[in-house]
């Protein structure tokens, strides 16, 4: 049996590759890179068809898009306290489509609470303020708001603030209430259940014009999808 030796060419473009692979590893590592494809289609017209009594009824189900979107984020951290995330949102609606790039400042004021402002250009240009702090253990607190501006930029205007306290019950296990002043203001409470394969959440809202309940199930399959039921 004779060994080949490898030249020092060889040797050099082996090292090159693997350091490029480390770098890429680590870039996607740091950058936090998400992306996601989401489609709603409406098969109405298929249940209407099994349900139907009408013998002669042959005609093929029209099964329809509803709506299409694609999402892509990257978080950049610049300090230890500071970093930016990107986040881009393409969504096709009823042969509309509509596209949101935001950009998010997220400041670490303490070990407790933190600070983010979000630009987001699209139809109507927005600017939102996020704080989050964390009161004990298991209580913490957020507070946000989103003011846009209408009529070409000149009018600003926000629909109101949204307070939520989340308590963590047990260790899958989170209760939140929200309320909502300004338009559309409201009060809701959140039950969600969430482990490594599937979540469960339930939601009561009171509001003026919107008061409803809500049930959402998701059934995660690793590395393929997620399985989303919902019933409100």
């Amino acid at each position: 049996v004779i060994t080949r030796r490898r030249t020092a060419r060889e040797i050099l473009d082996e090292y090159e590759r693997l350091a490029k692979e480390r770098e890429e590893r680590n870039l996607n590592r740091i950058t936090n890179a998400n992306a996601s494809v989401n489609t709603t289609i409406n098969l109405t017209d298929v249940f209407n068809q099994i349900n139907s009594t009408d013998e002669n009824n042959n005609h093929f189900p029209v099964i329809e898009t509803k709506e299409f979107t694609v999402q892509q984020s990257i978080d950049i951290p610049l300090t230890s306290q500071d970093s930016v995330t990107i986040n881009a949102i393409v969504t096709t609606t009823n042969r509309r489509g509509v596209g949101l790039l935001t950009t998010s400042f997220r400041r670490i004021l303490s070990n407790l609470s933190w600070f983010r402002i979000d630009l987001t250009i699209g139809q109507h240009p927005n600017v939102g303020f996020h704080f989050f702090r964390r009161l004990t253990q298991k209580l913490q607190a957020n507070v946000n708001t989103t003011f846009s501006l209408l009529n070409g930029g000149k009018r600003l205007a926000t629909s109101g603030f949204l307070f939520s306290i989340t308590y963590q019950l047990a260790n899958n296990l989170t209760s939140s209430l929200q309320w909502k002043t300004g338009r559309g203001s409201f009060m809701k409470g959140i039950l969600q259940y969430d482990n490594q394969k599937w979540a469960l959440s339930s939601a009561v809202q009171f509001g003026f014009t919107n008061t409803f309940g809500a049930i959402d199930g998701v059934y995660r399959f690793p590395g393929v999808c997620n399985l989303r039921c919902s019933l409100k």
